[in-house]
This record gives structure tokens, sequence and C-alpha cells, in this order.
């Protein structure tokens, strides 16, 4: 008999088909969510043939962090192949407003946490929004640190920051950077792909981090800033 490889998630079977499928090493909570491989044949009988107890075993044995950092590709400079385009680096990012740089994007939570500044505060707004100059953070993941401004955004998770691809390129010879990759590109911004991690099968765009303050600033160029509409 011929049959076709599929997958099926288990709420949608029939109460017989799961109680087939299910196994006692699982919580009902895990199986409601986990695709399985199955084994449909022409006939319209379902027979299950993954491992659940070993799914089951691996996603429990993913540990989080305190603070994770996402990498991210911005519309204008993407991965950084439009790195060298000045028109799009002078491009603002539609949620930060920024241009040129890159630059961690923390939440009001971790920006009140870190720097005591609570941007739906007037008082705190007006001494955070309208100076260019940002506070700089360390950030540390596996044995790698880079510096980096942040920029406070409404939204972000409050354990998360995000950060783009695509900056920070240089050529092997650091001094001919801007003869061999471009004069845009030269100089904007920091390499933040060696945080990436090849997991054998793919390339991971998230971490684990750890993050404190350097007491230093650096000026991030921003058309507008989040309680001002004008721009």
């Amino acid at each position: 008999m011929k049959t076709q490889a599929s997958f099926v998630i288990t709420t949608n079977l029939t109460s017989a088909t799961a109680a087939a499928t299910a196994t006692s090493d699982l919580s009902d909570s895990l199986s409601e969510k986990v695709m399985i491989p199955v084994t449909n044949n022409l006939a319209g009988v379902v027979a299950f043939t993954g491992n659940i107890s070993e799914a089951a075993s691996k996603i429990g044995s993913i540990k989080g962090a305190d603070i994770e950092m996402v990498l991210y590709e911005k519309v204008s400079i993407g991965t950084g192949s439009r790195a060298n385009n000045a028109w799009l680096q002078e491009l603002s990012d539609p949620i930060s407003k920024a241009t040129w740089d890159n630059y961690a994007m923390i939440s009001p939570q971790m920006g009140k946490s870190l720097f005591d500044v609570d941007i739906f505060s007037r008082k705190d707004m007006d001494k955070y929004e309208v100076h260019p100059k940002k506070p700089v953070i360390k950030i540390t993941s596996n044995g790698k640190s880079l510096e980096l401004p942040i920029l406070i955004i409404p939204g972000i998770h409050p354990n998360v920051i995000a950060v783009a691809v695509g900056y920070g390129r240089q050529s092997i010879d650091k001094s001919r950077t801007s003869e061999y990759i471009g004069p845009a590109a030269n100089g904007s911004g920091v390499n933040i792909y060696p945080f990436a991690n090849y997991n054998g099968t793919s390339v991971i765009y998230h971490a684990p981090v750890t993050v404190e303050k350097t007491g230093t600033t650096y000026p991030i160029a921003q058309t507008q800033v989040h309680q001002i509409t004008e721009g």
C-alpha cells in the first residue's frame, strides 16, 4: 500500500487515534503543541512514527537566560550587502527612526533598571530623548563582548535586546576598508555576526547575554523620537 509522509497536530486527531499516539512520558499541555511525524496511507489510517518522549526531553532541556539578544535585519541595510549605499544608511528605521549606526534596542523596563530613565515621565523624557548621545552598554555572550549605544523602544520584551546585523563591515586589511568595501560602510556601526551560532543544521540568531553599563555615551542620529510627532 502506498503511503505519504505528513505532519499532524494531536489536537486534530480523533480521540481514538490521539490515544494511540500519546505516551505517558508527555504532559497533556505539551502533546497539544508538538508537531509529530506520521505516516498517512491512502486508506485514511494514521500511524504514529515519531518519538514524543525524545522530543519532550529535548524541549525540556532548553534553558533560558535572564537576558537574551536577538539579531535581526533592518529593512534598509539587510544582511549588510547594501551597507555601502549611503542613501540606505541615511534612511531612518521605521521603528527607532535612527540612521547610519546600529544600536541595542532595549525595553522601557530595562532602561529604567539600568539607567533610571523612565521615558514615560516628562522629566526623564526630556533628559533622554532631546540629547543625541545615548548610554553605551557592554554585551557579553560565550566569551565574546562588544559595546553598543542603547535606544529605549516601547514594545520590546523586558528581557530582550535587539541588534541589527549588517554593520561594522571591514576588509581583511582594515586600513583599506573604505577602498575595498566602500566609504559609506566604513566605520558605520558594529559587527554583531560573531554572536550568531551554527548548530550543525542552521544559524541561530539569538543568544543569552549579560549586560553592564560602561559609563560612556555615543551619539545616535534620529529623525524623530518617541514623544515627538513632528518631522
